[in-house]
């Protein structure tokens, strides 16, 4: 079975591979967040020199006001009062720190407590949107850099969502993949995103290397990104292997409740690449959508690849996804039994063999006279295929007490 070659490298797509990059723009980005921070108060001291005075202390006062009432309600009787207090003076954010921080010494433990909890939100969410300003950058640098650090700040980086929509349209691929990714780890908070990461989807203009970690991202926001499914099917069907794979990951996240997914991973088990094939097979076990069928497509696959060498790493991987069913995969229990009679078989695929038999558990009992035959003549007490032998044992038959 040949493999297909896939043009592209994948390293970079992962948050991980820019680790360094994000070391060295670091300093950048502190500097970044408080020229945004001055650059906020900027704009009130513009809009201070613009407006009527009269009006701005009326609405300083205003709020001042609102922050004193949500202040007290924080000690109130009431559970919802006090929660929805909360709630208000972390959206009010800055004009509410002065009164939060004098609140945290009150006299009165609840008042106290709550307070101070909301101080670290209020300081999170400013700081979200500094960085927000940050994604419209002069530099890609810069904008890449914003993204980074949203992304790592996850969920805290809500208020950072409708920026972040804004930036999938940025003219740089790398930053539009910095942005997907920040998407992506603030979750489901982030649905309002599902739409522009669809039609991102579907656009090949965008080029594979944004496509993908779209692909590989959207089980992240929630049940809703089901709605993909018919896009992502289209991918599998139809787009090279790089593509393939990102559309397998996330239909064996969001398929459960679509039976056109599983006919579609059956087919995906023949294609030459392995990263396909093993992809479609781990979608397969993960759904568990008609656990006796994936069980028989992947004995199936196990032995019609029996005699291709090449392909002994993707048989060992579907060889220890079968032990992933327990006892629903008992068919498979003679096959794997004979390959771990069989000397000719790489080690690795007679290890997982056994191994998937312990995670049959006792429906597997049929398989220990072979195992305890197997363990005789193991030339070496202490390998691997032994010591595992002797755990799926304890698994199959476990010690009386």
């Amino acid at each position: 079975m040949a493999k297909e070659h896939v043009p592209y490298s994948t390293d970079y797509l992962n948050p991980t591979a820019v680790i360094q990059e994000r070391t060295l723009v670091r300093y950048t980005l502190s500097s970044l967040v408080l020229s945004r921070i001055a650059r906020r108060w900027a704009v009130c001291l513009l809009v201070i020199a613009v407006l009527p005075a009269s009006t701005i202390c009326a609405d300083t006062a205003a709020v001042a006001k609102r922050v004193d009432v949500l202040v007290r309600l924080l000690g109130s009787e009431n559970f919802v009062e006090r929660e929805e207090s909360v709630k208000e003076l972390i959206e009010i954010g800055a004009p509410a720190l002065d009164a939060l921080r004098h609140a945290a010494a009150s006299m009165d433990p609840e008042i106290a407590r709550r307070a101070a909890s909301c101080i670290p939100d209020i300081k999170r969410n400013e700081r979200a949107m500094a960085l927000a300003d940050g994604l419209r950058g002069k530099s890609a640098k810069e904008r890449c850099g914003a993204a980074d650090s949203l992304y790592e700040m996850g969920p805290g980086a809500c208020k950072a969502i409708p920026a972040l929509i804004a930036a999938l349209n940025d003219e740089e691929s790398e930053v539009r993949v910095r942005v997907v990714y920040a998407l992506g780890a603030i979750g489901p908070a982030a649905e309002p995103a599902l739409l522009s990461l669809i039609r991102l989807l579907k656009d090949k203009k965008a080029g594979d290397e944004v496509r993908w970690p779209v692909a590989m991202n959207l089980a992240k926001f929630g049940p809703n990104a089901r709605q993909a499914v018919p896009v992502l099917l289209e991918i599998l069907e139809t787009e090279d292997a790089l593509m393939k794979i990102g559309a397998i990951d996330a239909l064996g996240n969001l398929g459960q409740d679509d039976p056109r997914v599983v006919p579609a991973l059956i087919k995906a088990l023949d294609h030459p690449h392995s990263s396909v094939h093993r992809g479609a097979a781990g979608a397969l076990a993960r759904l568990a959508r008609e656990p006796d069928k994936a069980v028989s497509v992947l004995m199936r696959f196990i032995a019609k690849h029996k005699a291709e060498p090449e392909l002994s790493d993707s048989r060992a991987y579907v060889i220890r996804l079968l032990g992933r069913f327990r006892s629903r995969a008992k068919p498979a229990v003679a096959m794997l039994v004979e390959i771990a009679k069989d000397e000719k078989e790489h080690s690795d695929v007679r290890e997982n063999a056994v191994e998937a038999l312990g995670r049959i558990g006792r429906d597997a009992r049929e398989a220990l006279p072979a195992l305890r035959v197997i363990k005789e003549q193991e030339r070496s007490p202490g390998s691997k295929l032994s010591l595992r032998i002797l755990e799926t044992i304890s698994e199959i038959e476990p010690p009386q007490e």
